[in-house]
């Protein structure tokens, strides 16, 4: 009898073990630092866009993103706007790689190459450089409050 109760104790813990153990090789573990396919960076994707952003225009990169993706990698638009900076395949597929699109580094660079050449078309223009990014008259106003909210400070 007592050579059952053994068997049947051992028979237990070695289930208990095994569902552990199938439970460590299945769950993924969660990591704080960003990550995209092999693409690992050891910050948070908003620390991530401010140290690739040329200075001048970093604060409104991140608003950018916040408006636009939520800081959602993969974030896809009815209007095929791409990743976190909403790219827009129709009229950026000729100078954009959108097999790369969805790699937060690429994604930003571009959305700032975006970014500077419609501020520049509009003669450093904050406000209309906005407005060419997004296309709406009311986008700059969503960034400039966003840019209030998040960073105490109006652009325009």
């Amino acid at each position: 009898m007592a050579e059952n109760e053994n068997k049947k104790v051992s028979i237990v813990i070695c289930v208990v073990i095994l569902a552990f153990v199938l439970l460590f090789l299945f769950v993924p573990a969660r990591e704080a630092s960003v990550q995209h396919e092999l693409h690992v960076y050891p910050e948070t994707l908003e620390q991530f866009a401010y140290r690739i952003s040329p200075e001048e225009i970093a604060s409104i990169v991140v608003c950018i993103i916040e408006v636009e993706s939520n800081w959602q990698v993969n974030a896809v638009s009815k209007s095929g706007d791409y990743g976190l900076m909403q790219i827009n395949k129709y009229w950026w597929s000729d100078t954009i790689d959108f097999d790369r699109i969805f790699e937060p580094k690429y994604n930003i660079k571009s959305g700032i190459h975006i970014l500077e050449t419609y501020i520049n078309l509009s003669g450093g223009c904050i406000y209309n450089g906005l407005r060419k990014y997004n296309g709406s008259s009311r986008y700059p106003h969503l960034i400039n409050k966003k840019h209030k909210e998040k960073f105490g400070t109006e652009l325009f």
